[in-house]
């Protein structure tokens, strides 16, 4: 991103007093700790994280957004990863 954007749109990613660049590392971090949880990253949308049963059936879904996270599932391949 340019510095003119950057400077532009930095209102609008990060809350007052943080850096802008400060929220793509602490969702890097956070993505990454979801992937080795057992939670599945969907690559149409990268702050979608899934599980499946073992039939292969959506069993939970993880959404991250800036320093918010929400959850929803049922069952065992679902609770594993919140462990």
């Amino acid at each position: 991103m340019s510095a003119w954007a950057l400077h532009i749109l930095s209102p609008l990613l990060a809350p007052t007093g943080f850096k802008p660049t400060g929220i793509p590392l602490w969702l890097e971090k956070a993505r990454k700790e979801a992937v080795e949880a057992g939670w599945e990253r969907l690559r149409s949308c990268p702050c979608v994280f899934i599980t499946k049963d073992r039939n292969g059936e959506l069993s939970g879904i993880l959404i991250l957004h800036v320093d918010d996270g929400m959850h929803a599932g049922a069952g065992a391949s679902y609770e594993s990863p919140l462990k």
